[in-house]
């Protein structure tokens, strides 16, 4: 299974690393505390072949080394919620080189951690197994302390962790990723970055827990296509419409707070 989590890091890597010749490793940036910069987020993310939607929230994090961080926190799918506990190894830390004026972008985070993690659920709950994989996380610098970077559009990319979740009793994992508003996915078919503007959603997978949180935000970052796989321009005709009391309705159940 390490060797299948390897190929995601690097195919991880090599993808979402913006700017990558912007940034030079700064070690002594690990002696700071960034603990806070995965508390505080509901992270969207997707479990197996069917993109199965799964909500991830860290609870606590706790630094226990200048690598090391124990974490606290639950997981969702659907109306089944289990905790779980484990721990953030940050493998590398990257700051932005202030002294490359080709690196000036606002966009740019101050920095980006990245390592792997290792959660498990408790044992006595329904459903359970543990995750294994990788993160990346870009963050700021502010002057009460590291948040993470808010800056990115739609928060694709800001914080990632990718990898695997393996039912405690079955020796088959499952692909399982998860992010801050839209979830790296294995076949770039649950949702895409259309027309620099918004993301399009794959309506053959809102049924999978993705309903409420679809039409929670249609209109606001999120649009559903009646073709997704088109690259044609879409006129207003071309998205799906739904009715508006099912719309205030998601929204409400995506506010209830569930983690507690």
């Amino acid at each position: 299974m390490r060797g299948i989590l390897q190929v995601i890091t690097l195919i991880f890597l090599t993808v979402h690393v913006s700017g990558q010749d912007c940034y030079i490793e700064s070690k002594d940036m690990l002696r700071n505390d960034f603990s806070g910069i995965w508390i505080g987020e509901t992270f969207q993310g997707t479990i197996g072949k069917n993109n199965q939607r799964i909500e991830i929230r860290f609870i606590s994090v706790s630094k226990v080394n200048d690598k090391t961080y124990s974490v606290i926190g639950k997981s969702k799918v659907n109306s089944n919620i289990c905790d779980f506990t484990g721990k953030i190894l940050i493998q590398k830390s990257m700051k932005l080189d202030e002294k490359n004026l080709d690196c000036e972008d606002p966009d740019y985070s101050f920095g980006f951690l990245s390592g792997n993690y290792e959660l498990n659920e408790n044992e006595t709950q329904s459903h359970v197994g543990q995750f294994l994989g990788d993160f990346r996380t870009m963050y700021d610098k502010t002057s009460t302390g590291f948040v993470v970077n808010s800056d990115w559009y739609g928060q694709e990319g800001v914080s990632e962790f990718i990898g695997e979740w393996k039912d405690y009793k079955k020796d088959t994992p499952k692909y399982c990723s998860w992010g801050i508003q839209i979830p790296p996915t294995k076949r770039n078919d649950l949702f895409k970055h259309y027309d620099n503007e918004f993301y399009i959603f794959n309506s053959k997978y809102i049924d999978n827990g993705w309903r409420t949180y679809v039409l929670a935000h249609q209109g606001s970052f999120i649009g559903v296509p009646k073709d997704f796989e088109s690259d044609k321009t879409r006129q207003s005709e071309g998205f799906m419409t739904f009715d508006k009391q099912d719309i205030e309705e998601s929204r409400k159940k995506e506010k209830i707070i569930w983690w507690k």
